[in-house]
């Protein structure tokens, strides 16, 4: 299945359309399990909150599938996989 198809979902994030590689979301939520998590992931996600960031990739397990933004430390954009990447569920983001 493609990455289209995957996360045409939740009202097509507002009724805009799919997502796609590129485009631009805010992280408007925190999943439960990183919500119990310890450290750093837990303030990188904080960082990261609310700012606008590029989808660099897609993932899914099956039962779930998630987005991928890769972070500096601070929370804002990295240009490439070489730092933090941040894996968030569709219902966690809005279109920036």
């Amino acid at each position: 299945m493609n990455a289209l198809n995957l996360f045409a979902g939740i009202d097509a994030v507002k009724n805009a359309g799919p997502l796609r590689i590129g485009d631009m979301v805010r992280i408007v939520a925190l999943h439960i399990e990183l919500g119990n998590a310890q450290g750093g992931q837990l303030g990188i996600f904080n960082r990261a909150a609310c700012r606008p960031l590029r989808i660099d990739g897609f993932g899914s397990n099956g039962a779930e599938s998630w987005l991928e933004l890769n972070v500096l430390e601070d929370g804002s954009q990295a240009a490439d996989y070489g730092h933090h990447t941040l894996c968030v569920l569709l219902e966690e983001v809005e279109r920036a």
